[in-house]
């Protein structure tokens, strides 16, 4: 009798351990046989995404990946895949470079002059409020939005943002800008072709130029920070701990998130209304 029970303990052991544990792991590479990194990943019709390695592979792992899901890969730059996985097999996915068209610039000197420069956002000083991303899953985004005053046009010249604690050797971020119709209403793709990319080893102040994107907007935008990698520190972290902690404070916000480049943004409204402490240097 108790060999039976034994027996049977574990097969349901085995068998939930199976179900709760399961993992995809794959590469993205191009039609020359490259690697290509920081590519988003995500479990379609879920919350589940990663994004691509230095070396373009991506492990998913969690109780939401069934035998058979549909991955969604994703770039700008690159034609929008969808694939069932196998969790049995290392899958190696070949991205299709796409029509994608840049938008048209026409510089003439009246529009080449700005005359003025700002700081547009949130300036933080200190670190009594944080707020941090909803999800550990690389592909996570935390944002804030801007509004544009009419008949203005502000043109991006560097992004700001404060790390109050940062439990890793090193976190990669990629800074994206996203449209906005309306607060409930906010693209999903991107409107930045290149990907603005920024290594960070220790909190405090990041800065990061984008001067050279031309980034101009007329009109309400997103700004984002997504968490694209890590390098784990030397010494122990509880799991519970791993996260980043961003300058927030009261009367800023509301925050807008997402945990993969699939689903709508959300915002996170409070009592005391908090929000990310994004700034950004325009001229207009």
């Amino acid at each position: 009798m108790k060999a039976i029970t034994y027996s049977l303990i574990t097969g349901i052991i085995i068998l939930y351990s199976n179900f709760c544990i399961s993992q995809v792991t794959g590469k993205c590479i191009d039609t020359l046989g490259s690697s290509v990194p920081f590519i988003n990943v995500g479990v379609k019709m879920t919350s589940l995404g990663t994004v691509t390695d230095e070396n373009g592979i991506f492990h998913l792992t969690g109780d939401l990946l069934n035998d058979i899901d549909s991955l969604v890969i994703s770039h700008i730059g690159y034609v929008p895949q969808t694939i069932c996985s196998n969790r049995k097999d290392t899958i190696v996915v070949v991205l299709q470079p796409s029509e994608y068209q840049l938008r048209e610039v026409n510089i003439s000197a009246s529009e080449s002059i700005y005359k003025n420069e700002k700081i547009i956002g949130t300036k933080v000083s200190n670190d009594h409020v944080v707020l941090s991303f909803l999800s550990n899953h690389l592909g996570s985004e935390i944002g804030k939005l801007i509004k544009v005053k009419k008949e203005r046009k502000y043109k991006i010249e560097k992004v700001f943002f404060t790390i109050s604690e940062l439990n890793y050797k090193k976190a990669t971020f990629r800074i994206n800008f996203y449209n906005v119709k309306d607060e409930n209403n906010i693209e999903k793709q991107r409107v930045n072709f290149n990907d603005i990319i920024k290594d960070v080893y220790k909190s405090g102040l990041v800065e990061i130029d984008v001067e050279n994107e031309n980034l101009e907007f007329e009109n309400d935008f997103l700004v984002t920070i997504e968490w694209i990698e890590f390098i784990d520190n030397d010494f122990i972290v509880p799991e519970k701990e791993k996260n980043i902690f961003f300058n927030s404070t009261v009367f800023s916000g509301p925050p807008y998130f997402r945990s993969n480049n699939l689903i709508k943004w959300s915002n996170r409204k409070s009592k005391y209304n908090i929000g990310i402490g994004i700034h950004l240097s325009v001229k207009y």
